[in-house]
């Protein structure tokens, strides 16, 4: 699932975009400079994909790109690994309450 937040700074709009099924870090849409009238993706951890780098005209324009590159992207190890984590510790809370039973 995608999850978008919109906040503002500097009075310039920015988009924090996270997908956790897909990746562990999430994307950042802003102005590449304040007075700019074009947008860029930067990520949290790591370099941005080549279909993401770049400039983009318009703020939606960036997010779409983002959402796309979300879509058809596969789950990261990390990713993985945090959902097999989550899912062991489901599991493991219903064993501890079907033994106190």
């Amino acid at each position: 699932m995608v999850d978008v937040k919109e906040t503002l700074e500097n009075d310039s709009p920015v988009l924090t975009i996270m997908d956790t099924e897909k990746t562990a870090s999430s994307f950042k849409i802003s102005r590449k400079h304040p007075t700019s009238s074009f947008f860029t993706i930067s990520s949290e951890k790591g370099k941005v994909p080549a279909e993401l780098d770049g400039a983009f005209t318009g703020l939606r324009l960036a997010e779409e790109a983002v959402i796309k590159y979300l879509k058809k992207a596969k789950p990261t190890a990390t990713a993985k690994r945090n959902a097999n984590t989550a899912r062991r510790e489901v599991q493991k809370r219903a064993t501890k309450n079907r033994s106190k039973v």
